[in-house]
């Protein structure tokens, strides 16, 4: 009788604390803000068909598709070019490249001076810049085809650019004619480098203006258009010597009419 409780409610409390829990996901779930988490689940299942649902968090949590692992949300390589602006700001740079190009050949290339220049600085010092920049234009090209599945794909295309046209210009001037022009103080100058930053620095600032979400397109166009007037002032700062220069009487050569038009913007580049 002393092996016995003294009362049938204490032995019987006594036994069902000793007796598991026929929902063992309860016993599991002893922790606060899981236990918060699991009744909180099983509160938002509503009864079907008069009968409920006894639902477990940690299953229902899981069974959830996580997010962008849909396939349909990846993108064929032609469809994110066809949506980037990439594709386009190259095509449009080749051209303006090919035409400015063209006319400062036309308007401001000296051979003498383009001789003076290969006697004084050996065509060595190029292959060294062109194979730098001609190996990042590789990596920039293979990177590419991994960029199927962000939509930052104007990221890889834009880099990609300037150091294009950076290889294109070194090549030009190891292997091929760059266009060089004498100063008014008869030393040589390339002008070719000119034409490159009129491509590669526009191109940096797009970059920026995509990365940045503070720089509106106003302001984006603003600095374009002055970085362009800078190198234009810049080139005819040095083929003119100031207000004289800038008249078709004063022009030391033929070639230096261009600077008739932008008398006024070389007049403040000299200063």
């Amino acid at each position: 009788r002393g092996l016995m409780p003294s009362s049938p409610h204490v032995g019987l409390r006594r036994d069902v604390s000793r007796t598991p829990r026929k929902n063992g996901t309860e016993n599991l779930l002893k922790s606060g803000w899981l236990r918060a988490l699991y009744y909180k689940a099983k509160r938002s299942v509503r009864p079907n068909s008069g009968h409920a649902h006894s639902v477990n968090a940690l299953t229902m949590l899981q069974s959830q598709p996580p997010q962008g692992d849909s396939k349909g949300s990846v993108s064929s390589l032609w469809t994110r070019m066809a949506s980037s602006i990439g594709p386009t700001w190259i095509l449009v740079g080749m051209l303006t490249w090919s035409v400015l190009n063209w006319q400062a050949q036309y308007w401001l290339h000296t051979p003498a001076a383009l001789e003076q220049m290969r006697e004084q600085v050996p065509m060595q010092v190029y292959d060294r810049s062109t194979f730098l920049f001609l190996t990042a234009l590789v990596m920039d090209v293979l990177n590419i085809l991994f960029e199927r599945q962000t939509t930052k794909l104007d990221y890889v295309l834009l880099p990609a650019f300037v150091k294009g046209m950076a290889t294109t210009s070194n090549m030009v001037v190891r292997f091929g004619t760059p266009t060089v022009a004498f100063t008014t103080l008869g030393r040589p100058f390339m002008v070719q480098r000119y034409v490159c930053w009129a491509h590669t620095t526009p191109t940096l600032l797009m970059l920026v203006r995509l990365i940045s979400s503070s720089i509106s397109d106003t302001q984006f166009f603003t600095a374009v258009a002055w970085d362009e007037t800078m190198l234009l002032t810049g080139v005819l700062a040095l083929v003119t010597t100031g207000w004289l220069q800038g008249t078709p009487i004063g022009c030391h050569t033929p070639k230096a009419w261009l600077a008739h038009m932008g008398h006024g913007a070389c007049t403040l580049a000299v200063g």
